[in-house]
This record gives structure tokens, sequence and C-alpha cells, in this order.
């Protein structure tokens, strides 16, 4: 997992662009986190299942 402000700062042109700040911002950077983990968790589960 990317440390959370690493991935919101290099996430912030797109965070700006969308108009988010503070706290909301700070969910949608947590949450897309964990969500790339479990992509990534299932594409490998997927390849060694094969």
């Amino acid at each position: 997992m990317v440390d959370d402000a690493v991935l919101r700062a290099k996430m912030q042109a797109e965070l700006d662009r969308m108009g988010l700040t503070g706290d909301l911002a700070e969910q949608v950077v947590r949450e897309l986190n964990f969500l790339a983990c479990l992509l990534i968790e299932a594409t490998e589960e997927g390849r060694f299942n094969d």
C-alpha cells in the first residue's frame, strides 16, 4: 500500500481539478488506495491460480 500522503501528493492536480479539498480529498485518497490494493491482490491471486 502506498502511503496516503504520498498518493495525495501525486494526485493533487486531479483533486484540485475535481474541487476536492480537506476531509473529502483525504477520504477519496484512502478509498482509492484501498481499492488499488484489492485490485492488485485479486490480480496476483488470479495469476497464481492459473
